[in-house]
Parts: C-alpha cells; sequence; structure tokens
C-alpha cells in the first residue's frame, strides 16, 4: 500500500540506509576477500 500512496511507507529513510551500509559492505568484502563492519550510527 505504501508503494501506491494509500498506506505507510514499508521502510523509513533510516531503513533503507542501514540496508545499503549492509550492502556496500558486502561488496567490500568481496573486494578485499576480507570481513567489513557496519557501522550502525
Amino acid at each position: 500500500d505504501g508503494v501506491r500512496g494509500t498506506g505507510p511507507a514499508p521502510l523509513t529513510g533510516e531503513d533503507s540506509l542501514q540496508v545499503l551500509k549492509v550492502i556496500f559492505a558486502a561488496y567490500r568484502s568481496s573486494e578485499t576477500g576480507r570481513g567489513q563492519a557496519v557501522n550502525n550510527e
């Protein structure tokens, strides 16, 4: 419903930011072969 504009958004902006941080950390990990910390601040 949030996509159609008839209800609340499924994710907040903060939720989306955290998802992007995890995705970018996964990319860095893939490039370096090492685990990457995710900064939750």
